[in-house]
């Protein structure tokens, strides 16, 4: 499955770790295989969609507000242990303008989390986590997703990609002839034998 055929049913995910997962992976293979630059991979409508659910889960829009902000900062920053390895991965994405370095750090971290017993509300309630998703949503500009318009464009977006790979793969998976509907239905050996005959 591709990242745009993805997208539209992660909008029902509640592991936000495991979304996490497969944003980093599409991230990089933007990057590594597609040779996509960063400002590509921050606007890419399924990436964006992604990053919507992961703030969504992490409930990012109670602390947009400063003084909300503020407050789960000090959480973190004031009242952790200084080997607290999750409250020094928020400290870290503070600032951080790479979408994959965040989501990998909330990979990383929930899963760290989900090893010392914490369950799926605690990492979601989690202050530090909360950050980290802060961030993604800043760098990926999720709030402009509350607008139904951009919300709605992002997910057609993703449908005429699905549908523009399903024709490329068609083309590529059959002789240019099938591909394009011309050759009727029927057996392998009718098509082969009017291809020849």
């Amino acid at each position: 499955m591709n990242r745009y055929e993805s997208a539209p049913l992660s909008q029902g995910a509640v592991n936000a770790v495991g979304l996490a997962n497969s944003f980093a992976r599409y991230g990089r293979e933007m990057l590594l295989d597609e040779g996509l630059k960063m400002d590509e991979v921050r606007s890419d409508p399924a990436l964006r969609l992604m990053a919507y659910q992961i703030c969504f889960l992490f409930k990012t829009q109670d602390i947009e507000d400063l003084d909300a902000y503020e407050v789960v900062a000090r959480k973190i920053t004031e009242g952790a242990s200084p080997d607290d390895k999750v409250a020094a991965a928020a400290r870290r994405t503070m600032g951080e303008s790479n979408p994959i370095v965040t989501v990998v750090a909330i990979a990383e971290n929930g899963a760290l989390l989900m090893k010392e017993g914490k369950g799926t509300d605690e990492i979601r309630n989690h202050p530090a986590m909360r950050l980290i998703a802060h961030q993604l949503g800043h760098v990926m500009k999720v709030r402009e997703l509350d607008d139904m318009t951009v919300y709605s464009k992002l997910h057609e977006s993703c449908e005429v990609k699905v549908n523009e790979l399903k024709v490329q793969r068609k083309f590529q998976g059959a002789g240019h002839l099938e591909a394009t509907g011309y050759i009727p239905e029927g057996s392998a050996a009718e098509r082969e034998g009017r291809r020849h005959g």
